[in-house]
């Protein structure tokens, strides 16, 4: 998200090689009404930022129910 050429697992990054996250974050930082996707092969439902904002039949441990 933010690549200062940190040590990540014994591995060195490339300063800046990132998305540029702080930079964005200082122009919009999303409101109630934005709807994302989640592209993968889990959902952790219960984490606090997604309580109650997963797709209805996902339940609180993060499994697909009936619908979905």
């Amino acid at each position: 998200m933010h690549n200062t050429g940190q040590v990540v697992g014994g591995v060195p990054g490339v300063v800046d090689a990132d998305i540029d996250a702080p930079e964005a974050w200082d122009i919009h930082t999303g409101s109630a009404s934005t709807i994302i996707a989640i592209l993968d092969t889990g959902v952790q439902a219960n984490h606090p930022d997604l309580v109650g904002k997963v797709l209805p039949g996902v339940d609180s441990r993060g499994a697909f129910g009936p619908g979905n």
